[in-house]
């Protein structure tokens, strides 16, 4: 059956004689000829008036605009009409078909650029009979409709013939559906990327000189731009996110050419049309204009600098649409000259709170035959388990949120039942299985793991004792050559750590780890391999477990030595931190203070209460946005008290805090955050190895450190609440205009508020460093 076409009639209702005119012709002929009219006098009384309008608007072909004086004035037809139309034409090919209603300007706006009707662009009410007009104008537009559907039809066909081209192609079919890395998962023997694809966002890079960045989805890029960088680190997905275009583009009919840079030997399109025929098997239809590129490690193209001119010439003059992946650590370099080609730049994030939600959904989703009737509860269990795992994991970004990380932590978390493996815990596995990857992934032989391995760790626990984030190339080959002496390693270490992308260059050309799970888990590991030379080390370690480098060794210990000596030295350590505060475990004679302070507010919130059926999905979609838009708290509040640990502001900051709170309280109430950390991987990781009273020890000084912090916090907000209160009236005042008794109910909201942010933040910061099934019981 015939698509049909929908017209949207875009006019304002002073001109209602026209639009009358016209609809008596349009509507006398919309049933004979398949196509659906929209007119806002439609929308019924009690619907969305401009909800409606817009999404009639975004589902049209063609946007019949009435043009007069009436309609340029009005801020509707041009701003939620005229523009909208406009912008649609740029993604998906709709029509613009301007009538000059009444006499006016129209010459001297968008429509002057464009043919109107009628023919002699003359207004339709400088006639006399305007129904006659009219008649004749729906004659021209109809003429158009019937153009455009036979463009349509030729298109269909060609996307046929172009789709049975590419479905007699096997090899270019196994191509785009490989995952690119061997994945196992319990209910489907081999799992493709459309399996586990998820698009990742993208920032627009606007411009190579100005820093301008607006984010955007991927998934919306082929219909928006034909000519495209897409850059990004090691692992962020590019080659997965080409073999999807490349999919979704066949899809479309599009003839697709997609190639690495090192398959290309000249520079001419025709050429790369031979190469990619020859290696996928593919008979190209040259009669066809539909064709696209995509080059993935476009860093690394051969073609000679002479020839580089010739080659985007010859190409961007061929092909519709033009996609170059690129690594980003090369694309700053040697390829930011390509840009004069008008070629729109695009970063591939990390995934985020939604992105990473949607992929843990999608592997869990796998194998399920009926999702529609699915345990809500046993599938957002499992999601929410992984979620925590990989925060963990994640902490503090000493690893990236890549899909491939992701998608090897699961099935290392969901493996390790069958593991005989208890030299390393859990998420000790999960980054030694990274590690193992990223060799994996470069070929190098299984039984050279160890080595590197070995070597990985003398090489960061070098780099740790020299307190050095860089190794330069001649420390380098040094170290390595004294390595040789007392092992024996049967390859190019250098070579290999280069390949896998465990070192890199970086701006000063000195190496530095990728990734900084890499340096502390290798780090680690020499350490508990020698910690019965290293013991005034560990305890050094633990007295300065508030340094972010001490904390995370500390915590990478626990995944890599059996022993747990190193906890008494934390409990000694932590048991003197705050010590004039008294945990606050929220009880009702705690929360005094707090409640009379706040009696008025907490009345008028507990009024506001009420109980709304809401979807499950909905609110967690909506929960991982906001973490995705914002700083979450804890960020903030880390943020704050990480800027008073840095001693080259500690003078200025000191004599701006007030009198009764000391710098030092800061700093010990920062080295909490650091102790709870360390104390809760012990007790997840290692609970086994204590009996419980050890266990039951070890857990309630966890939760006392966490509650001495919330008292201290909530004590500073109390002592300081006049001094408080008194700068926020006098900016409300400022910037709000408010009355005095205004501001004041304001500025104690925004106490209230901060209040109930530090007691949230704490007792989910407590709960996520020591809370785990396991230890449910205790």
């Amino acid at each position: 059956m015939e698509h049909s076409t929908k017209i949207f009639i875009s006019y304002c209702h002073a001109n209602d004689i026209h639009f009358n005119a016209l609809m008596s012709h349009l509507g006398a002929i919309a049933k004979f000829n398949n196509i659906e009219i929209f007119t806002d006098q439609q929308v019924d009384i009690g619907q969305d008036l401009d909800g409606t309008i817009q999404e009639h608007l975004q589902s049209a072909d063609i946007v019949v605009c009435l043009v007069s004086t009436e309609y340029l004035n009005s801020d509707y037809c041009i701003r939620k009409e005229l523009e909208v139309a406009i912008e649609k034409q740029v993604i998906d090919n709709s029509k613009i078909f301007p009538i000059i209603a009444e006499d006016c300007l129209w010459k001297r706006t968008y429509f002057g650029k464009i043919k109107c009707a009628p023919e002699d662009g003359g207004p339709v009410s400088k006639y006399e009979n305007i129904s006659s007009v009219y008649l004749t104008v729906v004659d021209q537009l109809m003429s158009q409709i019937e153009r455009n559907r036979t463009v349509d039809i030729e298109k269909k066909k060609d996307h046929l013939a172009s789709a049975l081209i590419f479905d007699q192609s096997e090899k270019f079919h196994n191509y785009i559906h490989d995952l690119g890395i061997s994945i196992k998962h319990p209910h489907k023997d081999h799992v493709i990327l459309d399996d586990v694809f998820i698009y990742p966002d993208l920032e627009h890079i606007n411009s190579n000189d100005v820093i301008n960045y607006k984010q955007i989805s991927s998934e919306s890029i082929l219909e928006k731009y034909n000519y495209c960088y897409f850059i990004g680190s090691d692992k962020s997905g590019k080659t997965a996110l080409l073999k999807k275009y490349s999919h979704d583009l066949f899809k479309k009919g599009y003839q697709v050419v997609t190639l690495k840079s090192t398959d290309i030997k000249h520079y001419s399109a025709e050429q790369l049309l031979k190469i990619c025929s020859n290696k996928y098997n593919i008979e190209y239809d040259k009669n066809l204009e539909n064709f696209v590129l995509l080059i993935d490690d476009f860093h690394n193209l051969q073609i000679s600098e002479k020839y580089e001119n010739d080659f985007l010439k010859s190409i961007t003059s061929f092909f519709k649409k033009i996609y170059f992946f690129v690594d980003k650590q090369y694309f700053f370099g040697d390829r930011s000259k390509h840009l004069n080609v008008n070629f729109e730049i695009f970063e591939i994030k990390n995934l985020g709170h939604v992105k990473r939600n949607e992929l843990y959904s999608k592997w869990y989703g796998i194998g399920i035959e009926t999702p529609y009737v699915q345990n809500d509860a046993d599938f957002l269990r499992k999601i929410d388990t992984v979620t925590n795992h990989f925060d963990l994991l994640l902490r503090k970004n000493v690893m990236d949120a890549k899909p491939m990380y992701i998608l090897t932590i699961i099935q290392t978390l969901d493996n390790l039942n069958v593991s005989r493996d208890f030299s390393l815990t859990s998420y000790g596995h999960c980054y030694n299985t990274l590690i193992l990857s990223l060799l994996h992934k470069s070929n190098v032989n299984h039984h050279d793991f160890d080595s590197i391995l070995n070597f990985l760790s003398h090489l960061s626990y070098n780099m740790f004792e020299n307190r050095a984030k860089s190794i330069s190339n001649e420390r380098l080959d040094n170290l390595i050559k004294d390595y040789h002496k007392d092992y024996v390693i049967n390859l190019d270490i250098k070579k290999t750590l280069i390949e896998s992308n465990i070192l890199y260059l970086d701006e000063n050309l000195d190496y530095i780890f990728s990734q900084k799970y890499i340096y502390y888990f290798s780090c680690s590991k020499y350490i508990a391999t020698n910690q019965n030379t290293l013991t005034s080390l560990i305890k050094e370690l633990c007295d300065t477990i508030h340094t972010e480098e001490s904390a995370n060794i500390l915590i990478f210990l626990v995944h890599h030595s059996n022993s747990t000596d190193f906890i008494d030295n934390i409990l000694d350590y932590s048991s003197n931190l705050l010590i004039n505060s008294t945990p606050h475990y929220l009880t009702l004679d705690q929360n005094q203070d707090l409640n009379l302070k706040f009696k008025q507010i907490l009345n008028q919130e507990i009024k506001q209460i009420r109980l709304e059926n809401k979807n499950i999905y909905d609110e967690r979609s909506k929960q991982l946005t906001l973490k995705d838009n914002r700083p979450e708290s804890e960020d903030v509040l880390e943020s704050a008290i990480n800027s008073l640990d840095n001693k080259e502001n500690n003078s200025e900051i000191k004599d701006s805090l007030d009198q009764n709170i000391e710098l030092n309280e800061i700093n010990e109430a920062h080295t909490i955050f650091r102790c709870l950390e360390v104390l809760g991987q012990i007790a997840k990781n290692k609970y086994g190895s204590f009996n419980r009273s050890r266990l039951e020890n070890l857990l309630d000084s966890s939760y006392s450190l966490g509650l001495k912090s919330l008292s201290f916090f909530l004590d500073v907000l109390m002592k300081s609440d006049n001094d408080l209160k008194e700068f926020m009236i006098s900016i409300i005042q400022e910037k709000e205009k408010s009355s005095n008794e205004e501001a004041v109910a304001m500025a104690e909201k925004m106490i209230f508020e901060m209040c109930k942010s530090v007691c949230r933040y704490l007792i989910n910061f407590i709960s996520k460093a020591t809370a785990s099934p396991q230890l449910e019981e205790m």
